[in-house]
């Protein structure tokens, strides 16, 4: 079995029809969802942010970084944009989710990134079946045609050129209309 291949049954590639009857891949699924199912920017508050700068303040200073073991008495569960704003308390998901909502309504190019934050070993046991599918999310920003990370569960982050970071490893990326997989890099 490929990369792929292997890569689509971990992370529940699963295959439909197009409204013609047509075979079509349609969807990663995480959480029990399609991920662009979570990305819901029209379901996020109507607060008013001037830019990224105001909205990543008033963020860090109402959410909580809380387990799904601890809030939810389950290893897994991911929270709809809805749910998380009820009091903004969640794992890197959640936060990851909702900010990555809040930023396509203000208009940015942005997305939601499942991966590694490790070292590359890491990622060789996950290729051999060794290892979870994944371990943290976080959020992709483009601009001036640069790539940032912004790690939404850090209070005293900033945002980090996507190229100087090795240490988050990419698997797949999605926003609201696209599904990424990103290829495995040798080391």
């Amino acid at each position: 079995m490929g990369m792929l291949d292997r890569l689509r049954v971990l992370f529940g590639f699963r295959n439909g029809y197009d409204l013609a009857g047509n075979p079509k891949e349609y969807g990663l699924w995480l959480g029990g969802r399609e991920v662009r199912a979570w990305i819901e920017p029209e379901k996020v508050w109507p607060w008013h942010f001037a830019g990224l700068d105001d909205l990543w303040k008033w963020l860090k200073m109402r959410q909580t970084y809380i387990s799904d073991e601890t809030k939810f008495h389950a290893k897994e569960h991911w929270q709809s944009v809805e749910e998380y704003q009820q009091d903004f308390q969640g794992d890197c998901e959640d936060s990851a989710i909702w900010l990555t909502s809040a930023l396509l309504r203000l208009n940015y190019s942005v997305r939601c990134v499942v991966g590694f934050l490790g070292d590359w070993e890491k990622r060789r046991r996950l290729w051999q079946g060794k290892e979870e599918p994944y371990n943290h999310v976080w959020i992709m920003i483009g601009h001036e045609d640069k790539q940032f990370i912004m790690e939404s569960t850090d209070k005293k982050a900033k945002l980090i050129r996507a190229d100087v970071v090795p240490q988050y490893i990419p698997v797949y990326s999605w926003n609201k209309t696209e599904v990424f997989v990103h290829e495995e890099t040798k080391q």
